[in-house]
């Protein structure tokens, strides 16, 4: 069994999305598990519509609505109530790709010889969408080489190394480069697994705290090349936010995918 875990705050709408793409997936037994964050918009109705649909297809549902102390420590809550032997994290406003994304991603054939499976992710950005391949794992001595949505992780091993609450934009990257470091099995899927919502994400709108946070993991963070190169990205950001305020947003945007994709190419 694969449970997959939904963490949402009052955002009924994108949960629904969500869950549909959830309940879609084909020829694989899952668990839903759904954190809330004691929304106030709505969501409390949504989950309920969603039992009702698990229910019809014979879907075990668990759910919460209640205090957090951010993302990381409700998925630490998920990973507490699973009771499968996977789990992957779809965050309310993600999906997956298509009806066999779990399927194709958890086979049981591969599955048996790894503790960490991964594929690409379809990237939706406010000037478009980008199809990001995982990255080479040497990348892991630097930053996530692929998205979290698109991964699926033994349950045991969320066990014993929880999200750490210390990180609260990159704990995920935090928990494979964990994996990676300790000799755990990561093994890339031929597979396009998730489509993320890159224009809301944690990471996406604290660029500068990822970058401290991932240097601080990878140990990076004292030394005179890192400073010097987030010195840099600091400048970088200044101007691309003063870019972006004085040109014609269908230049900028175009400007930003040919950027992004030449970035994001394996």
């Amino acid at each position: 069994m694969v449970s997959i875990v939904t963490i949402c705050w009052n955002m009924s709408r994108e949960l629904w999305l969500t869950a549909q793409s959830v309940l879609a997936q084909k020829d694989i037994e899952i668990e839903y598990i759904i954190v809330d964050k004691e929304s106030s918009d709505g969501t409390a109705r949504t989950i309920l519509d969603i039992q009702c649909a698990c229910e019809s297809r014979n879907i075990p549902l668990r759910w919460s609505s209640e205090a957090d102390k951010g993302i990381y420590d409700a998925m630490n809550k998920g990973v507490r109530r699973a009771s499968g032997e996977w789990i992957v994290f779809m965050n309310a406003g993600d999906r997956f790709a298509h009806e066999e994304a779990l399927s194709q991603l958890v086979n049981p054939e591969t599955a048996r010889q790894a503790d960490l499976l991964y594929g690409s992710t379809i990237l939706e950005r406010d000037f478009g969408t980008v199809l990001v391949r995982p990255r080479p794992l040497s990348y892991l001595q630097r930053k996530i080489a692929f998205c979290h949505q698109a991964m699926a992780v033994r349950t045991a091993l969320l066990r014993e190394h929880p999200f750490d609450l210390r990180f609260p934009v990159c704990a995920d990257f935090e928990f494979v480069h964990w994996c990676y470091t300790s000799g755990k099995r990561l093994r890339e899927m031929d597979t396009t697994v998730a489509i993320f919502d890159g224009t809301k994400g944690n990471s996406r709108q604290h660029r500068l705290k990822l970058d401290r946070e991932c240097a601080l993991i990878t140990g990076r963070y004292a030394t005179l090349e890192w400073k010097l190169k987030h010195a840099l990205k600091v400048v970088e950001v200044a101007f691309n936010t003063l870019v972006r305020s004085v040109m014609p947003r269908r230049l900028t945007n175009a400007m930003r995918r040919r950027i992004y994709r030449n970035k994001t190419k394996s």
